[in-house]
């Protein structure tokens, strides 16, 4: 607290000289109400500079000189807003009711200038600039401490400067210096960006006399700071955002409008700030016009998960992951709902398991979750110990389904997934844990998130390809072609060289092709960075190289020829959206359903659609061509009974076969004959022998889904199948005949 009553004790004895304006936070050197000054100026504290004449000796630059303080008390943060106050011997006690109108001698303000020196006043660095209105003591005056501000605790050389060039009156200059401590984020040097040297000869010749205050109160009190000035002076961004700042390993990017935002991911030292890259502009690669957000400062820091965005809304969901502000490392369960509120503030709220049930999915990191274009997130696999993640969990208006499929691939983690415009999700390479095999980078595990089934591809390339993890995998606006980047090698962690580190897959062939770019001078081969593709250009940023080490490099790669990929060294705001990924329409957000209803009370039953629909689906089978290279869904009853015994003349089931919970419990009382009033959150799916040969389509099994809230046809594949090749190594056997699902020709 300051005790302006003890300054007013001294009034009564001592008249001060030029009764002006002087800073009392911080409190400044030679100020009688220091207590750390080393000497305390009665007489001419509040005074301008003056070289000679006026108090005697003269009141030089810098800082009036004043000696440092004795001791260094006032601490401040790089980030901080501190409110700076002003004192004036006229009014000693401070701003009283009915005070308004004393005398403040401010000239009716002028031009305010607050700086950082780091060498005693020889060279500054303006932070804040308040114009016409400043100084006045009935105000609060916001200054922002510099993100990128390095720590300085070197007394005499960390000073807080407040310089003032008066409006009216003569020409004067004034300034007040408070030694501090300052513990920054940096060890990089903030720029000097000098403070105006003006009216004070000869050592500063130049006559300066800025605008003054638009209420004309002289020196009675003014309008106070002005909205803008003080919006400008919070968002300036001095020096830059602190590479150290930037460096981060498992984060989250998600592109809404022209920006990217960055959340979460774990860094050398403290909880990571959230970041905005605004793609409307220009920039260096080297230097990126970053923008700090707020509002998730009480958030946790999710690493090693994926962000997804909610079009209708622009609402982020980011589900698991690792808590990366806790030395711990927690893994989460933790839903994370995240909506800017506007361009440098987000709004977020969480839900757990501890209010959803048991069907929300256990704590997990290293996943990709993946939303559709029905706004469905998909989450599947990741590393928890003591669990076998092949469950997919799908998240759907606030509440969680859970998927089991007998045939349900080996959990993987790390790996990339990519949601075709099909609505496919392709998962690539990724690593495994015991008792599994290792990852073969070549099989694509593909998830349908229309049919709800698994399939899987074996991939080719004519170079070869090592098997990776820890990389990104983004579709090209072609809808056919994935770019791959970066990663580690798995299973045995070596390096990637940079002319391995791009692969295109083409999803019509799939057939992996290399890319040799030269990179550029300051580039590293990334692992668990992010990556966005945006308007021709795929934009990697930050992750891990070498023996872990965090960085903050920004890397752009022009897209918008395939045949010729390159990385740039400069962004090129473009004008028309030439390669990223396309927007959905608004129809294209929203799925419509037919729903087929029975009333069986009502003795009718509407079957016209669905006896259209199998009769299509039939034969449309019967003439489809054989390809090679798909693994289709494989199924069979869980009692291996055949189909047709399900199926009655209508196509309806006439019941749904023994489904089961993942704890093999019967649903009979979750599910009704018919129509179900009532259906399982898990689902089992129901199983089809797998001894059909390629002459016999054996007709569908309808399944009632949850999620879709219709019936869902199953039809089994026809293939030759060695029980000890697919399942459950799922590793490539060149003997067995991989063949086409005739339903499913995506």
């Amino acid at each position: 607290m300051l005790l302006f009553s003890t300054f007013a004790i001294f009034l009564s004895c001592v008249a001060v000289v030029s009764a002006h304006t002087t800073i009392v936070y911080p409190l400044p050197r030679g100020h009688p109400l220091n207590p750390n000054a080393a000497v305390k100026d009665y007489t001419c504290i509040t005074a301008p500079l003056t070289p000679s004449g006026n108090c005697s000796t003269g009141k030089p630059f810098p800082c009036g000189g004043y000696p440092k303080d004795t001791n260094i008390t006032q601490v401040f943060y790089a980030g901080d807003i501190i409110s700076v106050k002003f004192w004036t011997s006229s009014v000693p006690n401070g701003p009283q009711p009915g005070s308004e109108s004393t005398d403040q001698a401010r000239h009716n303000g002028g031009l305010c200038e607050f700086s950082l020196s780091y060498d005693g006043g020889k060279t500054y660095t303006v932070i804040a600039t308040y114009h016409q209105t400043c100084p006045d003591i009935f105000f609060d005056w916001k200054v922002k401490i510099p993100d990128a501000a390095p720590s300085c605790d070197n007394p005499g050389n960390c000073i807080f400067s407040w310089s003032w060039i008066n409006a009216n009156g003569n020409r004067e200059f004034y300034q007040n210096c408070a030694d501090i401590k300052l513990i920054g984020n940096s060890t990089r040097p903030l720029p000097i960006i000098d403070i105006t040297r003006a009216n004070l000869p000869p050592l500063f010749t130049n006559n300066v006399t800025p605008p003054g205050d638009p209420a004309n109160t002289g020196n009675f009190k003014g309008s106070g700071p002005s909205s803008y000035d003080i919006s400008a002076n919070l968002a300036l961004n001095i020096g830059g955002i602190d590479p150290d700042l930037l460096s981060r390993d498992g984060s989250n990017a998600v592109l809404i409008g022209k920006k990217i935002y960055y959340i979460g991911g774990r860094t050398n030292s403290q909880k990571v700030k959230t970041y905005l890259l605004d793609l409307s502009s220009d920039f260096m690669v080297t230097n990126p016009n970053f923008t700090q957000v707020f509002g998730l400062e009480n958030m946790a820091s999710p690493a090693w998960t994926a962000a997804c965005l909610e079009k209708e809304d622009n609402s982020i969901y980011i589900f698991g992951g690792r808590d990366a502000s806790q030395s711990a490392l927690p893994k989460l369960n933790t839903m994370y709902k995240i909506k800017p509120s506007n361009d440098t503030f987000l709004d977020w709220t969480a839900a757990s398991s501890q209010n959803q049930g048991n069907t929300w999915p256990s704590a997990r990191d290293g996943i990709m979750p993946v939303i559709n274009n029905q706004s469905r997130i998909f989450v599947w696999g990741g590393l928890n110990e003591g669990q076998d993640n092949k469950t997919m969990y799908v998240f759907a208006s606030n509440n969680w389904i859970s998927y089991i499929f007998d045939n349900a691939p080996n959990p993987r983690a790390s790996y990339s997934a990519t949601l075709l415009d099909d609505g496919r999700i392709i998962y690539i390479g990724g690593i495994s844990r015991n008792p599994y095999p290792d990852v073969n980078f070549l099989e694509l595990l593909i998830f349908d998130t229309t049919k709800l089934e698994w399939n899987i591809q074996l991939s080719k390339s004519d170079e070869q390809l090592r098997n990776r993890a820890f990389h990104s995998a983004l579709l090209h606006s072609d809808s056919i072609s994935i770019i791959m980047y970066g990663g580690l090698y798995e299973p045995i962690e070596d390096e990637i060289p940079s002319d391995d580190s791009v692969w295109i897959l083409n999803t019509n062939s799939w057939t992996w092709s290399q890319q040799s770019i030269p990179s550029l001078p300051y580039m590293n081969v990334t692992r668990n960075h992010t990556a966005v593709m945006y308007n021709g250009y795929m934009i990697i940023a930050f992750g891990v190289y070498g023996n872990n080490s965090y960085t903050p490099e920004v890397k752009v790669m022009d897209v918008s020829n395939l045949s010729s990929l390159s990385w740039v060294p400069v962004y090129k705001a473009r004008t028309s959206d030439s390669s990223s990924t396309p927007t959905n329409d608004e129809g294209d957000k929203k799925i419509k359903f037919i729903i087929i209803g029975c009333s069986i009370g009502g003795g009718f039953v509407i079957v016209a659609l669905v006896i259209f629909f199998i009769v299509m689906r039939k034969h449309k089978s019967d003439s489809s061509a054989t390809q090679n290279g798909r693994i289709s869904k494989y199924s069979e009853h869980s009692n291996n009974e055949p189909v047709p015994a399900d199926i009655n003349s209508t196509g309806f089931p006439t019941q749904i076969q023994n489904p089961r919970h993942s704890n093999n419990e019967p649903v009979s009382d979750d599910i009704s004959i018919g129509l179900p009033t009532g259906f399982p959150t898990q689902i089992q799916n129901p199983d089809i022998s797998t001894g059909f040969s390629t002459q016999v389509q054996p007709p569908p099994i309808l399944r009632y889904d949850p999620l879709y809230q219709q019936y869902v046809p199953m039809y089994p594949s026809s293939y030759q199948h060695n029980p000890n090749s697919l399942y459950p190594s799922h590793q490539y056997n060149p003997n067995l005949i991989y063949q086409f699902n005739p339903n499913n020709q995506n």
